[in-house]
C-alpha cells in the first residue's frame, strides 16, 4: 500500500480522509431497480422513504483508530415518521444541533456485516453542519463496535479490499 500524504502539512492520512459510505439502506437496494424507481423516495442526499411508510435518514458511524483518529462510515438509519419529519424540518435551523433521536441501523457495514443490521440505537448530531452520529446502542455487537479501538491496519485493510472491489 501506498502513504498518502498531505501536501499542505506533511501529515499521513492513508486511511484517515477516506470512507465507506453504503449508497442505500439494505433493503432499498434489494428492491429491483424498475420497482425500486415507483416504491423509493428521496429528499436531497439524505433522506428516503419506502411506500411512504418506512423512513431514512443518512448518519455517521463512528469508530474509533488505534492511532487516536475516528473512521467514519456512512449509513443509513430508519428512523419512526415523526423523526423524519423533524430532521427535514429542522436540517438548516440552530434546531438541528441539538437533535437527538431513537432509530435503527439499516446498513450491513464491513467488517462486522449481519452481526449490527438492525440493531437499535440513538444517534445524535455533533456538528450543524455534519450528519448525525451513532452514539450509543443498546444491541451488544454495535455497543462493542462503538466502545472498541479498532487497529489501524485492520482498517486500512479492509478499505483496500473495499476499493479494489469497486475500482473494477
Amino acid at each position: 500500500m501506498v502513504d498518502v500524504i498531505c501536501p499542505c502539512c506533511g501529515r499521513d492520512i492513508t486511511s484517515v480522509e477516506r470512507e465507506i459510505k453504503m449508497e442505500l439502506p439494505d433493503d432499498i437496494r434489494a428492491i429491483p431497480d424498475a420497482e425500486r424507481k415507483a416504491r423509493v423516495g428521496a429528499g436531497g442526499a439524505s433522506f428516503m422513504q419506502l411506500d411512504l411508510k418506512r423512513f431514512f435518514v443518512r448518519a455517521l458511524l463512528p469508530v474509533r483508530l488505534s492511532d487516536g483518529h475516528e473512521f467514519h462510515f456512512g449509513v443509513w438509519l430508519e428512523t419512526q415518521v415523526e423523526t423524519a419529519k423533524a430532521l427535514w424540518t429542522n436540517w438548516e435551523r440552530p434546531e438541528y444541533s441539538a437533535m437527538r433521536f431513537e432509530a435503527v441501523l439499516a446498513n450491513s457495514v464491513p467488517p462486522w456485516n449481519e452481526s449490527i443490521v438492525s440493531a437499535q440505537c440513538v444517534a445524535a448530531v455533533r456538528d450543524q453542519n455534519q450528519l448525525p452520529y451513532v452514539e450509543s446502542s443498546t444491541q451488544p455487537r454495535l455497543a462493542e463496535v462503538l466502545a472498541m479501538s479498532w487497529a489501524r491496519a485492520d482498517c486500512e485493510e479492509l478499505l483496500d479490499r473495499v476499493w479494489s472491489r469497486t475500482a473494477t
